[in-house]
């Protein structure tokens, strides 16, 4: 009999130091999975989400017929479809896609005139990029979207459709902006110009030049 009570004193200890034991470990913190509708304020809802209550349920309502995959899919492809030709500053190479400005143009010339307009274009796209980095802080240089082009493209995409969707809801961005947060405006200045990259003959050059060219011939002569 006094086996078992033995047994059971020992039993009883044992429990008592993994009772204790159990007590020391940290809880593990679980994230608040509560409705973000309804636990957070209307003030901590726009700082966490970028967009008011109301414009989340209106946006879900638009995006929801969207979801569904088309049934059918069409003959031809984007690029096909839409010609897309980006711009980018003399430290870039002339590309078919890409237009760069010319050097050593002559003033009151069509390739000055060529110049002028691509300068001033490159000018909306870099404010632009600083008012998008300033409301979606996952634009910023030092938060790099660490995806592939394709993805990262879509991002990017997203943010000016909900800046856009933003601006129509009159919904202004954040006038504080965190230390931490410094934000680049995303104009870049010109690179040094980079003559034996230009000058020289490859294919894609030699296509960027033609359209360039054409551009040049269409819009810019008198």
């Amino acid at each position: 009999m006094a086996n078992v009570h033995e047994m059971l004193q020992i039993a009883a200890i044992a429990d008592l130091e993994e009772a204790e034991h159990d007590y020391q470990i940290p809880r593990r913190q679980f994230l608040n999975s509560n409705d973000p509708f309804e636990c957070l304020s209307d003030k901590q809802f726009i700082r966490e989400y970028r967009l008011t209550k109301p414009m989340v349920v209106e946006l879900i309502h638009l995006l929801t017929p969207l979801m569904t995959p088309a049934s059918r899919s069409t003959a031809l492809d984007v690029p096909k479809k839409v010609r897309i030709l980006m711009i980018g500053d003399s430290g870039y190479p002339l590309r078919p896609w890409l237009l760069t400005p010319l050097v050593h143009v002559e003033a009151d010339t069509p390739e000055e005139r060529y110049n002028r307009a691509q300068m001033r274009a490159r000018s909306v796209i870099e404010r632009l990029n600083g008012v998008l980095k300033l409301r979606f802080r996952c634009l910023l240089k030092h938060r790099v979207l660490h995806y592939s082009p394709e993805k990262a493209s879509s991002i990017i995409n997203t943010c000016v459709m909900l800046h856009n969707f933003c601006l129509e809801n009159n919904l202004n961005i954040d006038d504080q902006v965190h230390e931490e947060d410094a934000v680049d405006m995303g104009i870049v200045g010109a690179l040094p110009v980079n003559e034996e990259m230009i000058n020289r003959i490859n294919p894609d050059l030699a296509a960027g030049r033609r359209v360039q060219q054409q551009i040049i011939r269409n819009y810019f002569f008198d």
